[in-house]
């Protein structure tokens, strides 16, 4: 199955790793860290490519998923920065590597935007771009029973 639980992992420690700030879910709980900070969200989850390779007892299938990336900064230019930043870095053959170490293949990144979200008594600047990612998705279906053989009862007439 898709973990990804994983996927997350590596896409956060790569981004992190790289900027040195925190990279969180977004609309998630818990206080929200110091400006600037990045969020993610899966927003396609599960978008097959082709049939797959059916058998009896498994399915194998080449999956893509589309991850949002926000940044949120008090700077207008800031939150832009970081995010045309962070959509190059991922285009990158070296985070490509480490990510393709992973079973995670890049596919494509959208143009980065302003994404501002307007507050009660301020704006917050957020800027970001969409990640479309390839991986393999393996399905075992063990409560299958299958038919090895088939014999034909003799007629006893």
């Amino acid at each position: 199955m898709i973990d990804y639980k994983a996927i997350n992992t590596a896409l956060i420690n790569v981004i992190q790793n790289k900027f040195g700030h925190p990279v969180i879910v977004s609309n998630g709980t818990g206080p929200q860290p110091d400006y600037p900070f990045c969020t993610f969200n899966v927003i396609t989850p599960y978008i097959p490519i082709g049939t797959g390779n059916n058998q009896p007892e498994s399915l194998t299938e080449t999956v893509e998923a589309v991850i949002s990336f926000t940044w949120h900064a008090q700077k207008h230019a800031d939150a832009l920065n970081l995010a045309v930043q962070t959509a190059v870095m991922l285009k990158s053959a070296s985070v490509r590597q480490i990510l393709g170490d992973q079973g995670i293949v890049i596919v494509s990144v959208t143009n980065a935007s302003a994404r501002d979200t307007f507050l009660t008594v301020d704006t917050e600047r957020n800027a970001g771009f969409d990640l479309r990612i390839r991986v393999v998705n393996v399905y075992e279906d063990v409560d299958v029973e299958t038919i090895d053989t088939v014999s034909n009862p003799t007629n006893t007439n």
